[in-house]
Order: C-alpha cells, then sequence, then structure tokens
C-alpha cells in the first residue's frame, strides 16, 4: 500500500499480530522555491532599465540614412561600387564639373568617409563609369570616353586606385555607352555596354586580367547580345551562379527593364539566341533606367534601377536566372536613383550608390531587409 509522509516528513504504521514489514522510500516532494509566474510588460522594461545597451535593444529597427561622401561641385553621376579587397566599398563616378572620371575609395566597411581622386582627366571622359575589382586585387574600371566616342578601361595600379593605366577596348563607331563590368571564371573582365551607332547590347571579352595588348582584337572579343529594337541602354553586368555572365538593361523601345542571362562564360555563339536568353522583368511604367545587377546570398540577381517618374527602385529575382523578379521602390524623396549601383557587403547585405539630382549630391544607401538581413 501507499502511505502518504506527515508534515515534517516522517510515517506511522500499525501491525496487527506479527507480521514482516518491508518500507521501500521512493522519495517525497517539497515545495519549489522559485518564481514561476510570466514575467510582465512592465517587470520586463524595469529589468531591461538596468542593462547598459538599454537604448539599443529597445530602439525601433530602421534602415540607414543615405550619406553624401563628395559635394564638391557637381559630382556623383554614372556611379558604380565595388568591395575592396580591404573590406570597404570603392565607388568609381563622373566629375561632371571638371569633366573627369573619380574614384572614391570609402575608409570603412560603411563608407562614412573617403578618399576621392582623379585617375582620368584627359578631354571629358568618365561617363557610364562601372567598377570591379581584378584578380590582382586592384579596381578595374570601364567607361565611355565622350571626346572620342569609344569604350575604355582603367586598370587601377593599387587598391585605393590612386593611380591606373587606362586602355582603349572598342572604337568601332560611337561605342560604350551605359559600360558595365565584372570578372568572369578566366580570371577576365567582360564589359556589357551599348553600341550607339547600331542600337545593340554588345559584350567584350577581355583577353587578359588587365585588358591589355598591342591592338583592340588582343584586348577583347567583342559580340552582340541583343539587337532587337533599341536594346542595351543602362547596362549591368555580373557572374551568376552557373557561371555564366548575366546583364540587366534597358529595353528603350519599350520602355522595360529587361535581363540577358549568358548561355556560356564568354557570351559568345554564332547566333544572338545561342549567346543568351533574354526577359522582360518590369513594364511597369517606364523602367530599368541606369540599373545595377549582383548576385544576392540567395543565388539570385538583384538589380537597382531608375523609374523615370523620379524613384529608385529594385527588382529582387525569384530565380538565378531572373526570369521574374519582385519589384519594390527604395528612394522618392524627389529625384533620386539615378546612375545607380548596387553590390552585396561583407555583412550579406545589399548595398546601392545613386546620385540625388535634387540636391546634386553622391548617396549610399543599404536596404537591408530585402535580404533578411539586420
Amino acid at each position: 500500500m501507499n502511505v502518504t509522509t506527515s508534515a515534517n516528513g516522517s510515517i506511522c504504521l500499525y501491525v496487527y499480530g506479527t507480521a514482516d514489514l518491508i518500507v521501500d522510500i521512493a522519495g517525497y516532494y517539497t515545495d519549489h522555491n522559485h518564481d514561476d509566474r510570466y514575467y510582465t510588460e512592465t517587470e520586463v522594461d524595469t529589468a531591461l532599465t538596468n542593462k547598459a545597451d538599454v537604448a539599443s535593444l529597445m530602439a525601433p529597427i530602421a534602415p540607414s540614412l543615405p550619406l553624401a561622401i563628395d559635394s564638391a561641385g557637381d559630382v556623383g553621376e554614372f556611379s558604380s561600387i565595388a568591395i575592396g579587397t580591404n573590406g570597404n566599398p570603392i565607388i568609381s563616378y563622373h566629375d561632371n564639373t571638371n569633366g573627369d572620371l573619380k574614384v572614391a575609395a570609402c575608409n570603412n566597411p560603411t563608407c562614412t568617409t573617403s578618399t576621392n581622386t582623379t585617375i582620368d582627366s584627359v578631354g571629358l571622359v568618365g561617363w557610364y563609369t562601372s567598377i570591379t575589382i581584378g584578380t590582382n586585387g586592384n579596381p578595374i574600371i570601364s567607361y565611355y570616353d565622350v571626346s572620342n566616342g569609344d569604350l575604355n578601361i582603367a586598370a587601377c595600379n593599387n587598391p585605393t586606385c590612386t593611380t591606373s593605366t587606362n586602355s582603349t577596348i572598342d572604337s568601332d563607331g560611337f561605342v560604350g555607352y551605359f559600360t558595365s563590368i565584372t570578372i568572369g571564371i578566366d580570371g577576365n573582365p567582360i564589359i556589357s555596354y551599348y553600341d550607339v551607332s547600331n542600337g545593340d547590347l554588345n559584350i567584350a571579352a577581355c583577353n587578359n586580367p588587365t585588358c591589355i595588348g598591342a591592338t583592340e582584337a588582343d584586348r577583347s572579343t567583342n559580340s552582340t547580345i541583343d539587337s532587337v529594337g533599341l536594346v542595351g541602354w543602362y547596362t549591368s553586368i555580373t557572374i551568376g551562379t552557373n557561371g555564366n555572365p548575366i546583364i540587366s538593361y534597358l529595353d528603350d523601345t519599350n520602355g522595360d527593364l529587361k535581363v540577358a542571362a549568358c548561355n556560356n562564360p564568354t557570351c559568345t555563339g554564332s547566333t544572338e539566341l545561342e549567346r543568351s536568353t533574354n526577359s522582360t522583368i518590369d513594364s511597369n511604367g517606364v523602367v530599368g533606367w541606369y540599373s545595377s545587377i549582383a548576385i544576392g546570398t540567395n543565388g539570385n540577381p538583384i538589380i537597382s534601377h531608375y523609374l523615370i517618374s523620379g524613384d529608385l527602385k529594385v527588382a529582387a529575382c525569384n530565380n538565378p536566372t531572373c526570369t521574374t523578379s519582385t519589384n519594390t521602390t527604395i528612394d522618392s524623396d524627389g529625384f533620386v536613383g539615378w546612375y545607380t549601383s548596387i553590390t552585396i557587403g561583407t555583412n550579406g547585405n545589399p548595398i546601392i550608390s545613386y546620385w540625388d539630382q535634387t540636391n546634386q549630391d553622391l548617396k549610399v544607401f543599404s536596404p537591408w531587409w530585402l535580404t533578411g538581413g539586420r
């Protein structure tokens, strides 16, 4: 039988007659001495007031504010951004006041300050810049030489691009508008750009890591990717998860944002259909101006671009070849979003540079929520 203990833990057993008694004490219970109530909101707030970091714990989640890092004159057009080997962003852009190509080498990962340098001032240069990091760890920049109507390359001589070696890549007609550069899986730069003379989207696949050679043919192999209508404005190129280039650009005939997913690492083939698969991903209004593309941490491309009514937009692709996308307006405060460029920071979040036309400033913004960051 089971016997209940008394308040002090003792028991009393009475046996009538003679009997053998075996007692097995399995244990006993005591009252707990801790508070098992749910804490109220007031109790939680009171406890947090004693924490040194209470301000950051209880502060609302909000995106970081845009910053002006160069406001000396009319600067910031045609900006492009990449992450340097030191982990800090580095930005190429046009100095409209002087007609030069400039570089802003950020001094920290969030680019609150920068060191700015002019790297090409021969004639009117620096339109439609695009920057990436070469296999030697130095930035390499594609841009349009307005004075000569050419596609040019500036191969930086050091990681912060205080000097560079400049070369012409394509001078066949008026070429080099809306350039964009990335590094292919072979280690050589590959550039997308607009052929003004023919109204086409073109590709220049460099034959060596710095695009240097005795002639233009030695420096790169050029191909047409899309020639249906007036296409190829505001191009941007990156390398997809399959190792092939993927390009965002404007279909000016229809006012749409398009993507060309190359079918091989150098976008080559006997026909345009063999070279790439092209898709329209945003046709809501006149969109796709100044597009820039990067690959998100989910493996899908993410594209910043300008809505002609004056907004900065982002298209977050739903798959690696960007046949569809989810589109979001990021900044609509005045006329903003011109000459955008996007990359992925060391924290895994997108960071975008763009021109604020209303205030004539270069801005930087990180819409961390698009990829689930904080």
